[in-house]
């Protein structure tokens, strides 16, 4: 049974896009992320926002391991990529204003 699942699955795996890099480019007037993928990413984006988040999730993506990266920035505190089930999402701590 459970190869099976796998065998389902697998195509899956096999059209996300991966996450090889990522900048952070702090600019006078915004910051700047540059993802590098491994192919043409051609998933679907989310964007949800709080007071203190912007979270964008990265449909049919993934990445190896959870990043961070710390900023003393005035647009952005920090930048977390997370993986998830067959999604990735990048979450930006901002401050209040």
């Amino acid at each position: 049974m459970i190869k099976y699942l796998l065998l389902f699955a697998l195509p899956f795996s096999v059209y996300a896009s991966k996450i090889l890099s990522y900048n952070v480019y702090d600019r006078t007037d915004r910051v700047d992320v540059m993802i590098t993928f491994d192919t043409p990413y051609e998933g679907v984006i989310k964007q949800k926002k709080s007071n203190s988040k912007i979270i964008i999730k990265l449909e049919d993506s993934s990445i190896e391991s959870p990043r961070t990266k710390e900023l003393s920035s005035k647009f952005l505190n920090s930048l977390d990529i997370v993986p998830m089930a067959g999604n990735t999402q990048i979450v930006a701590v901002v401050p209040p204003s």
